[in-house]
């Protein structure tokens, strides 16, 4: 499988993928513009599966929520 295209992020020497995980519905529920809940081993699955397929970031900004840390997994 051919590596996905990346990018120079700003002005870092960091090449990051040009499509990467959106983590939003991985931080359950229980807060504002939550998805509900979640199961913790599929949000893990998914991570893993995004990691294996060569996406090499994970947006975990404030809209993906309160209730998991980045360390989840």
């Amino acid at each position: 499988m051919a590596g996905l295209p990346t990018a120079r992020l700003g002005t870092t020497d960091l090449e990051i993928t040009r499509i990467g995980l959106g983590a939003w519905a991985i931080g359950g529920a229980g807060w504002q513009g939550g998805w509900g809940a979640q199961d913790d081993r599929e949000s893990v699955q998914a991570i893993h599966h995004a990691v294996d397929r060569g996406i090499n970031w994970i947006d975990t900004g404030a809209g993906s929520g309160p209730t998991l840390p980045p360390t989840t997994g």
